[in-house]
């Protein structure tokens, strides 16, 4: 029961994460260029706080890397409507 529990735990951990420490541990693994992980963590982050403009820019950086242009354009427009200054 002792490994279940701790799972539970680092789960619950995982779960609580702010959209500001998805999108750093994004931005970690973009500069490691580990871009499926990082794809997931900046989806995270918007999915938590969905006007994080810096976090659609990333998500941007990270399809473009992936070759998926059209999916990174869309992310930048999101950028852009959630902060147009």
């Amino acid at each position: 029961t002792k490994p279940l529990l701790a799972l539970i735990v680092i789960l619950l951990a995982a779960c609580s994460r702010s959209a500001e420490e998805l999108e750093t541990r994004a931005q970690a693994l973009l500069a490691e260029n580990k871009l499926a992980e990082a794809e997931i963590e900046f989806r995270k982050a918007i999915q938590k706080e969905a006007s994080r403009a810096t976090a659609y820019i990333g998500l941007g950086e990270t399809l473009l890397a992936l070759g998926r242009s059209e999916e990174a354009a869309g992310a930048w427009r999101n950028a852009a409507r959630s902060d147009p200054k």
